[in-house]
């Protein structure tokens, strides 16, 4: 049941250094003068068309005449509709009516190659130019892409910082940092090829739930954006929670969030917290270029153990209260990362009773799981006033949680409902290249954990998800059952994860 719809020897050693990506972030709001979303003004052609290299394309005397314009995020189908190449595809039989979509009606797309005459089986080229706002003058300057499907080459200003074998697979976010003399305060050009994904990639499947796109949904489908920050960076930034008793009057809360040091020295800084009014400081000290995850636990911090909390429930529970955490992170120079995140005050465990069957409970309360499959747009389009309709449809319909495989989610589905109190059921897809493991080589296990990554450090602290499964029809074989929960345990993700959505085992 559906319910609708990322010179010299030193300066080249600094470059590779510089340009490496980083581990994908979650997403927390910052300050307006730290982050520029790179939404319009982006132009998009076919590379059949355009006989160029990425560092022409990536250059300011490159000219566009003939390319077609969009916002992004948008896939590359998205962008024709909304400017009339193609027709409505959810209008009587439009979508077949769109070049490239030849597939036998019923077959699954993502198991099938592009045919060669499809508009789609080349790359197209998403070209943006923009200037890096005077606010973000002798700062870090980062660039940000939250999804990409499904390989890319991306250059900016005439360089090309990553290929196709570093970007690759619909699931996973990127941090390149693209500080001077990479890019300058004048006006900088970047151009993004991207290459949909092939029958052995790790894509968005349809499946049978919706019909597929020709395009297979290609593109910058996530957004890309801009930040500032100083010598010390901040991300995925968490809060968990433990109650001690059933009475839930006492709730031990622990704050984390990984801090990176970027310059090439050791550095000292102090993490600052709010908890809406509990503000704690701990001071850090990181080796030159390290990472680290800083928590403020309990034990440490006695006003962490909160009296009479307000808790977080599911709808028909209870009231899904929402508070905020701030969190600003110093060096010597001063400021130098801040952020925020919603959170709730909840807690989630399982269980298998007497006879076998899985049981959730939410805050120590057993819960009853109605349910139903969730699929998004199939062109991907984030439509807010859409969004709304369709949580009301929940609401309606008397649910209480969504299932997601297949396509994941915006970020503002989980806000949507961390709000409204709905559960989420999420995991990987079945009946693609996700689940053909015996064929998966050692990079494309590198791939499924980044992509793992990417989406646990994306959901892990909206209060809404109550579970992750590693698979779907199917459990994963045990040595990549393994190390799905070694990933998952690193991050801490602090809900139940499932072996697959169904009863069979491991193999």
């Amino acid at each position: 049941m559906t319910v609708g719809q990322q010179h010299t020897c030193a300066f080249l050693c600094w470059l590779a250094m510089a340009l490496a990506p980083l581990a994908p972030n979650a997403r927390a709001t910052l300050p307006q003068d730290k982050e520029r979303t790179l939404e319009d003004g982006w132009m998009l052609q076919s590379s059949c068309k355009v006989k160029a290299t990425g560092a022409q394309i990536s250059l300011p005397d490159f000219h566009t005449p003939g390319w077609h314009t969009t916002k992004v995020p948008a896939t590359v189908l998205a962008a024709l509709v909304a400017d009339k190449t193609y027709p409505d595809p959810y209008f009587g039989t439009n979508l077949r009516l769109i070049p490239g979509t030849s597939y036998r009606i019923g077959k699954n797309f993502s198991e099938l190659p592009i045919p060669p005459d499809s508009p789609f089986h080349c790359s197209w080229w998403y070209r943006r130019e923009f200037l890096i706002p005077d606010s973000f003058r002798g700062q870090h300057v980062w660039l940000d892409f939250d999804g990409i499907n499904n390989r890319a080459n991306i250059w900016l200003d005439g360089r090309r910082i990553a290929s196709p074998n570093e970007v690759a697979g619909a699931y996973r976010s990127y941090q390149f940092e693209i500080s001077p003399p990479v890019a300058h305060l004048g006006r900088n050009v970047l151009a993004v090829e991207v290459f949909a994904q092939s029958d052995r990639d790790f894509g968005i499947n349809w499946n049978d739930w919706n019909p597929a796109p020709p395009d297979k949904d290609m593109g910058l489908w996530r957004g890309v954006s801009l930040r500032a920050t100083g010598p010390l960076k901040l991300d995925s930034p968490q809060v968990l929670t433990h109650f001690s008793g059933e009475a839930l009057d006492e709730a031990d809360l622990t704050v984390e969030a990984d801090v990176h040091n970027l310059e090439a020295h050791r550095a000292t800084g102090v993490l600052e917290i709010d908890l809406e009014g509990v503000k704690l400081s701990q001071s850090i000290t990181l080796r030159a270029r390290q990472t680290r995850t800083v928590r403020f636990t309990p034990d440490q911090y006695r006003n962490l153990r909160i009296r009479q909390p307000d808790v977080w429930w599911p709808r028909q529970m209870g009231n899904p209260a929402l508070r905020r955490l701030t969190l600003r992170l110093s060096g010597s120079q001063g400021l130098s990362d801040v952020a925020w995140i919603r959170y709730g005050i909840r807690e989630i465990a399982s269980e298998l009773d007497a006879e076998g069957h899985r049981l959730f409970r939410v805050n120590g309360r057993r819960i009853l799981i109605r349910g139903a499959g969730w699929a998004p747009d199939m062109l991907l389009r984030e439509d807010p006033g859409r969004l709304q309709s369709e949580f009301r449809y929940i609401r309606d319909l008397n649910l209480n949680a969504i299932r997601l495989e297949g396509p994941m989610v915006p970020d503002a589905f989980y806000d949507l409902a961390d709000e409204q109190g709905v559960l989420v059921l999420a995991g990987w897809t079945c009946c693609d290249y996700w689940m053909d493991w015996k064929k998966w080589t050692p990079t494309d296990l590198a791939i499924a954990r980044a992509s793992l990554r990417s989406e646990i450090l994306r959901m892990r602290n909206h209060p809404s998800l109550l579970v992750w499964m590693n698979g779907s029809d199917e459990a994963p074989p045990r040595a990549i059952e393994q190390a799905d929960v070694a990933e998952l345990q690193a991050l801490d993700w602090p809900n139940p994860y499932l072996t697959s959505a169904s009863e069979k085992q491991v193999l």
